[in-house]
């Protein structure tokens, strides 16, 4: 077998654990930490997960919440039994046979799926539709599926998103009290303290408010618009398409923004939590670009472009006016 099949039946195997009601602390530990050993793990869950879903939606139901990790670190494991083994392997089958179909009839109930990531975590999704979805560091979503739709819900965070295309099958993003609607194409959805902002790396969108009469915007490649239920949809933006979802490679774009909204942005993804001491900074115009792996750096930098002071001393990193006499 090959190494992916090898890795794809171990997914099985700790997806099958995770669902039995007496599994115990040292058995989730142990999952937990393989799934989380590598990227490639991560990947290999996520499609068995998926995989399960599509081809048995009862189990989107049946399915317990992902477990939390206990606090205490497990002593040992148990020796994985034949009969899981063998069950895992059953699972994988239907992976395949899943993931090889391309008529998969949608069931008139919705299917509901739940994604979250930590700060400074980026984690890509594939969805059973066969779209991409990619979430920013402490984000979440809810992903429902229907017969006639596609929705996703974004709570938090941003998201970017590679959709397939299904002409019958509208995909709708619902955030901050708007939506956008799309058939296919590449589009990032981030929510901020000015509102929804959509941004489009391919094709064309529609974005709107949700229950208003009011007449949507179209957004063509290199667009961008900012909505929220307060102020309506503003003036529609031309923007760089590779500014479009930048924070998937690790890269911050701010244009003439205010410090707070650059400061809520940037602590998805800091190590430590970034603080405007004073309230007049918070309305300070930004723009610039931030590497992930940098954030302290370019805030030490920011001290050289405006009257800002950086304290690192503490656990936080705060901002705050400098003094006019220094």
């Amino acid at each position: 077998m090959s190494p992916r099949g090898d890795r794809d039946e171990q997914a099985a195997f700790w997806f099958l654990k995770l669902q039995e009601p007496d599994a115990d602390a040292e058995e989730i530990c142990a999952a937990l930490d393989w799934i989380e050993a590598c990227d490639d793990n991560r990947r290999a869950f996520d499609r068995v997960q998926s995989c399960w879903h599509a081809g048995n939606p009862a189990a989107v139901a049946a399915t317990p919440p992902a477990p939390v990790a206990p606090t205490l670190a497990p002593a040992g494991r148990r020796p994985m039994t034949k009969l899981l083994w063998a069950a895992a392997a059953a699972l994988l089958l239907l992976a395949v046979a899943v993931g090889l179909r391309t008529d998969v009839r949608w069931s008139d109930a919705p299917q509901l799926e739940r994604y979250a990531t930590a700060v400074g975590e980026v984690r890509r999704i594939d969805l059973l539709d066969g779209s991409e979805m990619t979430l920013g560091g402490a984000s979440s979503v809810a992903v429902e599926y229907g017969a006639r739709t596609r929705r996703v819900v974004l709570a938090d965070g941003e998201v970017l998103l590679k959709v397939a295309r299904q002409p019958n099958r509208p995909f709708v993003v619902e955030a901050g009290g708007g939506y956008t609607k799309v058939l296919g194409t590449v589009f990032s959805v981030r929510r901020g303290t000015e509102g929804i902002t959509v941004g489009v790396a391919e094709g064309l969108v529609e974005v709107g408010l949700s229950g208003e009469d009011t007449v949507p915007v179209r957004l063509l490649l290199g667009r961008e618009v900012t909505y929220s239920a307060s102020a309506g949809v503003g003036a529609v933006r031309a923007i760089n398409p590779e500014r479009v979802g930048a924070w998937s490679r690790g890269i911050l774009t701010f244009i003439d923004r205010p410090l707070a909204a650059v400061v809520v942005d940037i602590n998805r993804y800091s190590p430590r939590l970034v603080v405007i001491e004073n309230e007049k900074l918070k309305s300070l115009r930004v723009t610039g670009t931030v590497g992930v792996q940098g954030i302290g750096e370019w805030l030490k930098a920011l001290q050289n472009v405006a009257a800002i002071e950086l304290d690192d001393s503490g656990t936080d990193w705060v901002l705050r006016q400098a003094d006019a006499r220094r």
